[in-house]
């Protein structure tokens, strides 16, 4: 299953992390590996690109944004990609699981 965890800080997207696998198919042919992994290299690069964030760190099976920027650019960047992501686990719900914690 692949783990979406998403914190909001006041308000504003402060980190996301995603980690495992859906093991839907083999490896090389899931479909939902595929989906979440393009939103997230997406998201990535135009966070690097824009200067969004001060810590992006893809390792083997993980992604984790942290010190994202408060700007109104930055933030609307990570709503596109919540909805993305909500949009691929409403479709496959037995692969991805998104937890956004909020805290004040």
């Amino acid at each position: 299953m692949i783990h979406i965890s998403i914190l909001v800080r006041d308000g504003k997207y402060s980190k996301v992390t995603v980690k495992g696998h859906a093991e839907m198919d083999e490896y090389g042919k899931d479909l939902v590996c595929a989906g979440v992994s393009t939103v997230m290299f997406g998201l990535c690069n135009a966070l690097d690109l824009e200067k969004g964030a001060e810590d992006i760190a893809v390792t083997d099976n993980r992604i984790r944004i942290d010190g994202i920027h408060t700007d109104e650019k930055t933030q609307a960047m990570l709503r596109l990609a919540e909805v993305q992501l909500e949009t691929l686990r409403e479709a496959y719900s037995d692969y991805v699981n998104i937890e956004k914690k909020t805290e004040v």
